[in-house]
């Protein structure tokens, strides 16, 4: 007789102990999604520099090189790639490359959520300065664009979040992810690390 659990209790007891967690991350992720409804964020219209970082993802995309503009942040490779991986699954569009940041900046506030939970153990003081910066109007500003500010911040986010885990667990795995989320983020802004 096998001594491991069925699956269907591991994972009873996965949920059944992470159940407020994930209801609080449940009221942090429809708080989003209800944001980027009432925002009505999907136009084919760029914001200040969004239109130098459109052409250089469609240069990306057009001729497999890329090339960024000399008035744009040098370090925009990252979010370059990732705003061409969006274009060739969806069509290349103002709106994709806005899909793009929303995506990054989801992963964000759940990692600042989690790095909360985290750090203080208290779910309810998480979700509320998670909802604060899910809702703050800087940020609100440049989360529906394809500016720089919303992915170097998320990205920032996730790497602190995995740093805290690494300092937590001493998981080489979470230590990779650290310093290559860490990269990522550098490589879409390093203007933000001053």
């Amino acid at each position: 007789m096998s001594s491991k659990a069925p699956s269907s209790i591991v994972q009873s007891s996965f949920f059944s102990r992470h159940k407020k967690t994930l209801k609080h991350l449940g009221i942090l992720w429809l708080a989003f999604f209800v944001l980027v409804a009432v925002m009505l964020p999907f136009r084919e219209a760029g914001f200040q520099d969004d239109y130098e970082y459109h052409h250089a993802v469609r240069n990306l995309l057009n001729t497999g090189v890329f090339k960024n503009s000399e008035i744009t942040i040098v370090t925009f490779i990252f979010q370059g790639y990732w705003g061409a991986l969006f274009s060739h699954l969806f069509g290349f569009s103002y709106t994709t490359l806005q899909a793009a940041t929303l995506t990054l900046f989801f992963f964000g506030i759940s990692a600042f959520y989690l790095t909360l939970l985290e750090l203080f153990s208290d779910r309810k003081k998480a979700l509320f300065f998670s909802l604060f910066l899910l809702f703050s109007p800087p940020l609100l500003r440049y989360a529906f664009s394809f500016m720089t500010d919303i992915p170097y911040l998320s990205l920032f986010l996730l790497s602190i979040y995995f740093a805290v885990m690494t300092m937590r667990t001493g998981s080489l795995r979470y230590a990779i992810l650290t310093g290559s989320i860490g990269a990522c983020s550098f490589f879409t802004r390093n203007l933000g690390i001053f």
